[in-house]
């Protein structure tokens, strides 16, 4: 299973399909917020480890997991590589970068590590999130919880352009490809100039795609109208607000516990 698909909306039946948006909405903040206050090993590796029960209740399919694993593997191992090159700070020397002469430091590989554990406890809940719920659920729930409608759609079009994007990138690889592109052969620079082929049609497909948006709306004249209706209400039900407490009270023990080691300590 390729990696975009881990963007889609996938329907079925689980206890996490079937939890109020904006409850899990509110796990993907709470997690997200507390990952990135701290950039030590045990904070992040027990965010990270208590994303499972919810991956468990999602009933995500094995492809779907081995597919963002790889890709999280693979940003890993790039993490590790260069972010000791891009800040080179330490005191335990590996070897001297030659060309650049600069220093390749053990402590720059282990922050990398860190970067990049940081990144999925971060981006695993936010996955799951978006693979388990309907963006049209989350507009709507937002929106009868007095949230602007403005913003409520904003939120909704940022997650509905994710899988829109990594479709699109998709079709630009594979069309890369028939243009006899070799985009998984050849050294670094080869691989380099190979991700810029992807990247620079990807940027301008997006932007073709923002001002799409931009004149849908205005020609339907966004936000002239106040209060909006919905023909089915999602009602909230309390007892699934219990699926949150065992969060809450991990990440308040987590910042109870260990002093915050983020970019605001």
């Amino acid at each position: 299973m390729p990696i975009s698909a881990m963007g889609k909306y996938i329907d079925k039946k689980s206890f996490f399909h079937g939890l109020d948006p904006r409850i899990k909405f509110s796990w993907v903040f709470l997690g997200s917020l507390v990952g990135i206050l701290y950039s030590s090993f045990i904070p992040l590796l027990l965010i990270l480890i208590s994303t499972l029960p919810a991956i468990y209740l999602s009933k995500i399919s094995k492809g779907a997991l081995i597919a963002f694993l790889k890709f999280m593997a693979s940003l890993g191992i790039l993490a590790m590589i260069f972010w000791p090159i891009v800040v080179s700070e330490g005191s335990t020397v590996l070897f001297i970068i030659p060309l650049i002469n600069r220093p390749y430091y053990l402590e720059g590989v282990i922050f990398g590590l860190l970067m990049v554990i940081r990144f999925i406890s971060v981006a695993f809940p936010a996955v799951f999130f978006v693979t388990t719920t309907k963006t049209e659920d989350l507009v709507q729930s937002l929106t009868q919880s007095k949230v602007p409608y403005w913003l409520s759609f904003a939120i909704g079009s940022i997650i509905r352009f994710i899988p829109l994007l990594a479709t699109e990138m998709e079709t630009i690889r594979e069309a890369q490809k028939a243009r006899a592109l070799e985009l998984d052969k050849g050294n670094l620079v080869k691989k380099i100039w190979g991700a810029i082929s992807i990247l620079v049609p990807l940027f301008v497909c997006a932007l073709r795609k923002v001002k799409y948006i931009t004149i849908a709306m205005e020609t339907r004249a966004f936000k002239i109208h106040g209060k909006r209706t919905v023909a089915k209400p999602i009602k909230f039900r309390f007892k699934q607000s219990i699926f949150l407490l065992p969060y809450i009270m991990l990440y308040t023990l987590l910042i109870l516990s260990f002093p915050i080691s983020g970019p605001w300590a």
